[in-house]
């Protein structure tokens, strides 16, 4: 048989299979099927197997999230600190963190007790008050202890002696400490 007799029966078939389109067959430079395609049994083996695979990386998949959460809970206070020594600088004031562990939170405010606008303004009103909301850490993540309040110089630095240590923590008991440097008051993670 020849190959244009081929195509030609292969042609036919596809108008008995129910594709209404009939092709010249293009002896030369042959085309796909235009009736080509998956079957139904075809697609739901694939998609059975795309299930299986998936069902079997979500316990692969769980640690990973966990340890995200305490992960995320490290860059929320770090870039609280971040933002109060930005300020303590910007208005050459005293700032604080001060930390509420009962409610997982940090609220970012000016020092008590001091003067209340940077040198050179007049107007109190402008730096003298909270900046907004609470901070709060992730869900399922906690302060381990009752931490202390830290307080950010105009010239940045803590008022530190030493390494203060923060400590946080998720349900499952797995615990991340984060130190602050009293002189430049960066928080890092330690090991």
């Amino acid at each position: 048989m020849t190959r244009q007799a081929r195509t030609m029966r292969s042609a036919e078939r596809g108008m008995r299979n129910g594709c209404s389109e009939r092709r010249i067959p293009n002896t030369e430079h042959p085309t796909p099927n235009p009736c080509a395609g998956f079957t139904l049994t075809e697609l739901l083996v694939v998609v059975s197997i795309i299930v299986v695979v998936s069902l079997m990386t979500i316990p692969a998949m769980t640690p990973f999230f966990r340890g995200q959460r305490l992960r995320s809970g490290a860059r929320i206070v770090q870039a609280a600190f971040v933002q109060a020594r930005s300020v303590a600088i910007a208005h050459r004031a005293i700032y604080q963190i001060v930390f509420d562990t009962a409610q997982n939170t940090m609220t970012i405010q000016h020092a008590p007790n001091r003067y209340c606008y940077p040198l050179g303004h007049t107007d109190a009103t402008d730096v003298c008050r909270y900046f907004g909301k609470s901070i709060e850490l992730p869900d399922r993540v906690q302060f381990s202890e009752s931490e202390p309040t830290i307080s950010f110089t105009p010239s940045g630095s803590t008022t530190l002696i030493t390494v203060e240590q923060i400590k946080i923590r998720d349900q499952a008991g797995t615990e991340l400490i984060l130190e602050v440097q009293p002189t430049t008051g960066t928080v890092r993670r330690s090991p």
